[in-house]
């Protein structure tokens, strides 16, 4: 039972974060379609895009966890499905602080 809660509320954490996607969406989309100076070195460039990437697909995570969440048929690890999305959140903080390190 404390299991199941704290699962729900991890789950319910990783949901927060979808309130802002629309504008996480249209910064991405200007980000992409914005020029560069052409003195970008590669992996700057590489950095910026897995962010971008990542930052774009954190909804379609979430919602994949959530669905599985729902469907599922036996008591398979409620913790992990909980966790999928955090970690996912952790990567774009870790690639943003990388394009800030390598770019800012």
């Amino acid at each position: 039972m404390k299991r199941n809660l704290v699962s729900n509320l991890l789950f319910l954490l990783g949901a927060i974060p979808l309130l802002f996607t629309p504008f996480i969406l249209m910064a991405n989309i200007m980000s992409i379609a914005g020029e560069r100076t052409g003195e970008e070195g590669a992996l700057l460039l590489f950095v910026v895009y897995s962010f971008i990437v990542v930052s774009s697909t954190y909804f379609l995570t979430y919602l994949g966890c959530l669905i599985y969440r729902f469907t599922r048929k036996g008591k398979e690890k409620p913790m992990l499905l909980a966790v999928i999305p955090l970690v996912h959140l952790g990567l774009a903080v870790i690639l943003f602080n990388l394009w800030l390190a390598f770019g800012g």
